[in-house]
């Protein structure tokens, strides 16, 4: 599809998404009003956690002043930076990031059996956890957190079901391994 769609067209519609969430969340999410409001800005300020996390409350942050809805979850962050934080999200909100993780994945890789090898460097932790959930939609998946000295030692091949294809997102390499040099079931 995107590569039926001109540049410009997708450039436009980006603009008019992005315009839509800010006056959605203007409208709908308590905090980011108090924010705008406090900053006193016309132009759309950056939030961090310095001027919007920590000083906010995480239901403030949610559409509707409120996470107490069905089917929402709660993903804690690892901590990395000193403090864990609550990031909140929505079924939907999961369903669209999914579904979208899972298209490029096949976009990248074919529709092959993969093995993916999730190698967030926070493993299992919020964002890594949601790409375990979405990349298995498209096969087996395996998550490490951080690439080990075994797969930086790696060789690139070509890619079938009896390879393994990794993505490392911390250098934007593509790695392919022989499985049974990992999994020795696969010998």
């Amino acid at each position: 599809m995107f590569r039926l769609l001109p540049p410009s067209y997708l450039a436009w519609a980006s603009r008019v998404k992005a315009r839509r969430a800010y006056y959605r969340a203007i409208h709908q999410v308590p905090a980011y009003r108090q924010f705008l409001h406090a900053e006193g800005s016309p132009l759309v300020p950056e939030t961090d956690k310095e001027n919007y996390i920590k000083p906010y409350e995480t239901a403030a942050r949610c559409v509707g002043g409120s996470f107490v809805n069905g089917r929402t979850m709660i993903d804690e962050s690892s901590g990395s930076t000193g403090t864990p934080y609550n990031w909140i999200r929505s079924e939907a909100e999961r369903h669209i990031a999914h579904r979208n993780i899972s298209f490029f994945a096949r976009y990248c890789f074919g529709s092959e059996p993969i093995v993916t090898i999730n190698a967030f460097s926070m493993g299992a932790w919020a964002t890594g956890f949601n790409m375990t959930l979405a990349l298995n939609h498209n096969g087996i998946v395996k998550s490490t957190g951080p690439v080990s000295a075994l797969f930086r030692r790696a060789y690139r091949r070509k890619f079938s079901t009896s390879f393994l294809e990794i993505f490392c997102p911390e250098t934007s390499n593509h790695v392919s391994f022989q499985l049974a040099s990992i999994l020795p079931e696969h010998a």
